[in-house]
């Protein structure tokens, strides 16, 4: 388990860095705009370490089920969110609702789940 979080916090700070540099490794000054949405949108991602761990857990507890039907619950509620939020806001309301959505979903994947499981050296 610490070995899948720490992967995800490596890739989650590479991430942040490309962001923030992501002029210089592309070498092309078009790009410089994309630095005011990539911070947003990488911490829009961000909850997805701890939703792919949930997910496997309850995959491991043969959970698949109610693991679908959550998903489509969300994808329900992402779409009707990009429906609203995107004409209003522009890719500002798309980052806002992948990560709404997201932060929904890891709440309803940790209520899912009976065992709760933290991180730790025990």
């Amino acid at each position: 388990m610490d070995f899948y979080l720490w992967i995800g916090l490596v890739v989650f700070s590479f991430l942040i860095g490309f962001g923030f540099n992501i002029d210089w490794f592309l070498q092309n000054e078009k790009y410089v705009g994309l630095t005011t949405y990539f911070i947003p949108m990488v911490l829009a991602f961000f909850p997805l370490i701890g939703i792919r761990f949930m997910a496997l857990i309850l995959i491991y507890k043969q959970k698949v089920s109610k693991l679908n039907n959550v998903l489509l619950i969300k994808i329900i509620i992402m779409a009707g969110m990009f429906y609203l939020l995107i004409p209003i806001m522009g890719i500002n309301g798309a980052i806002l609702s992948i990560g709404i959505s997201n932060l929904l979903n890891m709440v309803i994947f940790y209520f899912m789940i009976e065992n709760k499981v933290l991180p730790s050296k025990k």
